[in-house]
């Protein structure tokens, strides 16, 4: 099973978990290795089935087995997040999460469904979520777009919280959102959120009219204007600000705000003025947009349509082909930049073989190790120490 583990014993996997290892339990649960021992405990599906063959011969009159446990059986501390988490160190790549950095983030539907379909609570619900989180977070929201099955945010995190906003934001969103569709399964996808942190200003530049561009590269509506869902446009980029009231269902008046305020920002140090940048990403946009009305002119394919989008069933899925991608980014530079890939290319290098160098100490019980600067879920899960950002 790609990207998560599973604590049962196929092969002798259940004797290789280790002290500090983040593994996958029944019913969507994640458990942590706690410590080792020689003898069967609750926590673990593979001891549990021992036990229960073990109990079994005992109940038809046979003579009582020995439970056969391998050496060194995990005892597993336990705890739900809500959404399964897909981590395991040496599998999943670590994240780093760095104070200042911008992103672009993508979290996509679960079977392509229209379940964030436009429509104003679906809006009120995103925007309420997005304001109450970001703030909680310190992450500067720049622009999205919300389509009616995945969502794009771009977004600079202030503090090193993106690992705790994503959680929180995409947790919140789905537990609203399932209630307004009456959708008993879970609303995201089982992958983890696409999360692309842009090193320069052309990276920024050429996200952000991605975004805006979609509605008509995604074969919706012809022009972006006309998308009917929330989107971000050129000329809104650090300007617009919405204060939206607290959704009737889902929240609790006395935990949660009457009103929540999102205000966009403009990333800091792009080294154009904002009319600048607003006129860059315009242009841009501008092109991904003709580029794909001509794609959809050369394959026969006609637009959606505002009228469509509005009426189609959010238990519909998307049938357009989607391509699947051969990489999964954790960085962009923009095009024709040599130079800062390659700095990015050391620096994504450098902090894997940091972060892999202390994990191994880690469990090998050196608990002062030192983990590289924006290291989250090992800070978050042990607690462990994490050298300073930079600068």
């Amino acid at each position: 099973m790609r990207g998560r583990r599973p604590a049962r014993s196929e092969g002798g996997l259940h004797d290789r978990l280790a002290p500090g290892e983040i593994v996958e339990l029944n019913r969507g649960k994640i458990g942590v290795v706690a410590k080792s021992m020689d003898e069967p405990n609750a926590g673990c599906p593979y001891c549990e089935r021992q036990i229960s063959q073990a109990s079994a011969a005992n109940a038809g009159g046979a003579a009582a087995a020995p439970i056969a446990v391998k050496s060194q059986a995990p005892t597993i501390q336990s705890f739900h997040l809500g959404t399964a988490v897909a981590f395991r160190a040496g599998v999943t790549q670590p994240r780093q999460y760095l104070p200042g950095s911008t992103y672009m983030l993508t979290r996509r539907v679960v079977g392509r469904h229209y379940l964030l379909r436009p429509d104003e609570l679906v809006s009120q619900i995103y925007l309420y979520c997005l304001a109450t989180m970001s703030e909680k977070h310190g992450i500067a929201v720049h622009g999205f777009t919300l389509m009616s099955s995945h969502a794009h945010l771009t977004v600079t995190d202030t503090r090193g919280e993106m690992g705790a906003f994503l959680r929180d934001f995409h947790r919140l969103v789905a537990n609203a959102m399932k209630l307004v569709r009456d959708w008993d399964g879970i609303l995201w996808d089982g992958s983890e959120p696409s999360v692309v942190r842009l090193e320069t200003p052309h990276a920024f530049v050429q996200q952000a009219a991605y975004l805006i561009a979609n509605p008509v590269s995604g074969g919706a509506v012809p022009r972006s204007k006309q998308w009917p869902g929330l989107i971000v446009h050129a000329d809104e980029l650090g300007r617009k600000c919405w204060t939206v009231k607290r959704p009737d269902l889902y929240f609790d008046a006395e935990s949660w705000p009457k009103t929540a305020t999102l205000k966009l920002k403009m990333p800091e140090d792009l080294g154009m003025t904002d009319a600048q940048v607003r006129e860059a990403v315009a242009e841009e946009a501008e092109r991904l947009e003709q580029e794909a009305r001509d794609a959809m002119r050369a394959k026969g394919r006609s637009f959606m349509g505002v009228e469509k989008v509005l009426s189609v069933s959010p238990q519909k899925r998307a049938t357009t082909p989607e391509p699947h991608a051969k990489r999964n980014p954790t960085f962009a530079v923009g095009r024709h930049q040599p130079e800062a890939y390659r700095a990015a290319v050391e620096a994504l290098r450098a902090f894997r073989t940091a972060y892999r160098d202390a994990l191994h100490q880690w469990r090998q019980g050196l608990r002062s190790v030192q983990f590289p600067a924006g290291t989250y879920l090992m800070r978050w899960l042990h607690h462990v120490d994490v050298a300073p950002a930079p600068g």
